[in-house]
């Protein structure tokens, strides 16, 4: 008995081999000629653990779930039940409104206030003064250019010498307006200057009205640069009427001596040596019914 004695105490102070195949502890001798004396299987190269049933359980190497019941069947339904009872329980959801205040507070921006900006105050308007006076920097002319008008004048020069024994001027009236216009209400001054004493004689040569539709005077003024005397053309009251945008046809004058003495026309006022073709002529005034109506007269 002693040797099994002493055979329990090695078996306890030492670990256990056993046979893989049909757990028979064995010996250090055993052991070393790697069979097993029972099966004759191979010996295992590294221990084999104990068998369960055969070793003593610790409490401390027990998981917790199995101390907590005990190890037991009816432990194992409890906690299976608390735990299916916490799981479909119903858990009181929070408010909304707590919750949507929350997510709105987390949403909202700050606020940032900037300070005003300062006023910028626009200068005032500087009041309206009325223009200046002008200035008249050189004399006024003997005669200013006509506005234009409904009724003109146009006139062409044929001769140009500088002294001739005849004035001559070949004239036309031009109708701009809508209306039509006796011929008899219309009278034209040709300004020029007698340069010495002695009668005048006037000839109308050609009109296209007719030489008979003519009438003419001859008028001495008072003397002003350019002009001492003025003839003036009429119509007779057989005369017909000038038609809107119409002329009343080209009229041939001209002026002489008794003796056929020689006139210095470069000065006289209704002359235009550069009037070669048809142009209008505000020197040689015309007049409806007295009234002047294109042209401008001779001044000082």
């Amino acid at each position: 008995m002693p040797n099994e004695a002493s055979r329990e105490a090695t078996e306890t102070a030492m670990p256990i081999h056993r046979c893989r195949h049909c757990s028979l502890p064995l010996t250090d001798d055993e052991q070393s000629i790697n069979h097993c004396p029972n099966c004759g299987g191979t010996l295992a190269e590294e221990p084999v653990p104990e068998p369960i049933e055969n070793r003593e359980t610790a409490p401390s190497a027990m998981p917790f779930w199995r101390r907590l019941v005990g190890g037991s069947l009816l432990g194992l339904l409890l906690v299976w039940f608390a735990w299916t009872f916490l799981l479909t329980a119903r858990v009181p959801a929070p408010e909304t409104k707590a919750t949507t205040l929350r997510l709105e507070r987390l949403t909202e921006r700050p606020r940032v206030y900037l300070p005003p900006e300062p006023m910028t105050m626009l200068p005032m308007p500087e009041p309206m003064r009325p223009p200046p006076p002008e200035v008249l920097t050189e004399a006024p002319r003997p005669w200013e250019e006509p506005k234009p008008r409904l009724l003109q004048v146009q006139y062409r020069c044929l001769d140009t010498s500088e002294k001739p024994n005849q004035l001559r001027f070949h004239l036309r009236i031009v109708n701009q307006g809508n209306e039509s216009i006796p011929l008899t209400e219309l009278t034209v001054r040709y300004w020029y200057t007698r340069d010495k004493d002695g009668p005048l004689n006037a000839v109308c040569d050609w009109a296209t009205l007719g030489r008979e539709m003519m009438m003419h005077t001859i008028t001495e003024v008072k003397p002003v640069p350019g002009a001492d005397t003025y003839i003036e053309i009429g119509f007779r009251p057989k005369a017909m009427s000038l038609e809107p945008r119409q002329n009343s046809g080209e009229i041939q004058y001209r002026v002489h001596r008794k003796d056929w003495s020689r006139f210095a026309q470069r000065d006289d006022y209704s002359l235009d040596m550069k009037a070669q073709d048809w142009t209008d002529a505000p020197k040689i005034t015309l007049y409806r019914k007295g009234v002047l109506v294109w042209g401008v007269e001779p001044k000082r």
